[in-house]
Formats: C-alpha cells, sequence, structure tokens
C-alpha cells in the first residue's frame, strides 16, 4: 500500500546484472521526471537483498494488445482519444529530453478513469534514453520490437531521435485503426527492409 492505502504495483529484478541495473535505474530516474497522467506513475524505489525494486500505481484495465488481439480493430473515436493520451505521454517526455524507444501495445495500458472513460498510459521505460545517457546497447545490439521500429533505429550509426518514438506511435494507431499491422513479416530483415 502508498502512503494513501491505495495498492501499488511492484516492479523487483530476481537476478541483477549490471546491464539491467544500468537500465531499470534509467526507468526510476526517467519515471521520476516525467510525470503525467498518461505515463506510469513512480511512487517509491529502493533495494531489498541486493535487488532493486520500483513501486508504481497499480493500473486497473489492460494491456491495449490483448483487446486488439481479442476483438480486433478499435472504433475509430476510442482509437483517436487513446492515440491522444499517448501523444501526451510521449510529448512530455521528449519535453525531458527521454525518446522512449520501445512503444507497443504491449507497453500501453488501457485503464478507467473515475468517471468510467479509458486512460491509456504509457509504461516500461526500461530502455529509454535520456539526455546524457550511454547507448545502453552494446555494437549490433538492437532493443526493442521490431514490428514498431522506426528504420533509422535499423540503422547503427544513425541518432535516435523523438521522430523514432512519433513513427511508432503512428504504428500503433494504425493498428488500432485497421486492426493489424501496416506490414507483414517472418523475419527480422523483412521488418528491417520495410
Amino acid at each position: 500500500l502508498d502512503p494513501e492505502g491505495r495498492e501499488v504495483a511492484l516492479k523487483c529484478m530476481d537476478y541483477p546484472t549490471t546491464a539491467l541495473v544500468r537500465r531499470f535505474q534509467t526507468e526510476i530516474i526517467t519515471l521520476e521526471r516525467i510525470e503525467n497522467r498518461n505515463i506510469v506513475r513512480h511512487i517509491d524505489h529502493g533495494e531489498w537483498e541486493g535487488r532493486p525494486y520500483l513501486v508504481m500505481e497499480l493500473l486497473q484495465g489492460e494491456p491495449q494488445d490483448q483487446p486488439i488481439k481479442r476483438d480486433g480493430a478499435f472504433e475509430l473515436d476510442r482509437a483517436l482519444m487513446l492515440g491522444l493520451h499517448l501523444a501526451r505521454g510521449l510529448a512530455r517526455a521528449h519535453d525531458f529530453g527521454v525518446i522512449h524507444r520501445d512503444v507497443k501495445p504491449e507497453n500501453v495500458f488501457v485503464c478507467s478513469s473515475d468517471d468510467g472513460t479509458s486512460v491509456a498510459k504509457l509504461m516500461d521505460f526500461g530502455i529509454a534514453l535520456a539526455p546524457g545517457d550511454r547507448r545502453l546497447t552494446a555494437a549490433g545490439q538492437f532493443l526493442g520490437s521490431p514490428k514498431y521500429t522506426a528504420p533509422e533505429r535499423f540503422r547503427a550509426r544513425e541518432e535516435i531521435t523523438p521522430a523514432s518514438d512519433l513513427y511508432a506511435l503512428g504504428v500503433v494507431l494504425f493498428e488500432m485503426v485497421a486492426g493489424r499491422l501496416p506490414f507483414a513479416s517472418e523475419s527480422m530483415a523483412g521488418w528491417v527492409l520495410h
């Protein structure tokens, strides 16, 4: 429970490695800085028996990929409303120089607000880039979801910018409206060449 008596969600690392701890710390710092209605709220963090943990608001609802798999396309009004929520969350992150790098339906949680309307919240800033961060990935290593990745992210020498997140948002919006991805591929190479 948080200080106000509400249930919370706890994210804890079972087997922390140096790289995973760095990503976890990035997520904690990022969530502390960019509080927004459309980003999961950070409450506390710490370490227990050598394992870092993050306390966040407990969200009621489901990840956005679930209704897409179950029901297909969203009604246009709902898709636009949720897309606007995601755009607001990303704008807040980008205002602070933070690039999410993994915008996809699995990292969007659709919950009900107090008035019964749906609210989209962006989650999982574990591979986000913040100002001054090193890349957090080794040469030749790719992090993220190829289906939602902007083409420039596949080119190692290109700088990653907020435009990469906006590309991913566009793919997510397309999927909400059409009930399918704009591209299809069975291989990583296919996603790179789309």
